[in-house]
């Protein structure tokens, strides 16, 4: 049973070269997962802050990134600070 906050699972911002970054510069969300062979890739979900016009869309676009995650609540990235915040 997953709990409100699954420690099995964790996502991670990443840019177009696979690494990680920050939430304004991170095109995929990959979500992985642990398991006996330790932790192994479960999805990615497409994602992009850039070119959004108001606050309200990017509060929008995080809330439909939470909802995607369900019970996931480990967010790993670089430089995460400012509207993220807010």
């Amino acid at each position: 049973m997953t709990t409100m906050l699954d420690g099995r699972r964790i996502a991670v911002f990443m840019n177009g070269a696979g690494e990680l970054a920050a939430p304004p510069t991170a095109s995929v969300v990959s979500v992985y997962a642990r398991g006996e062979e330790g932790w192994q890739p479960e999805s990615e979900i497409a994602f992009a802050l850039s070119g959004l016009e108001s606050l309200g869309v990017l509060r929008e676009k995080l809330d439909d990134l939470v909802q995607t995650l369900g019970a996931c609540r480990i967010l790993l990235g670089t430089d995460d600070n400012g509207a993220l915040y807010g």
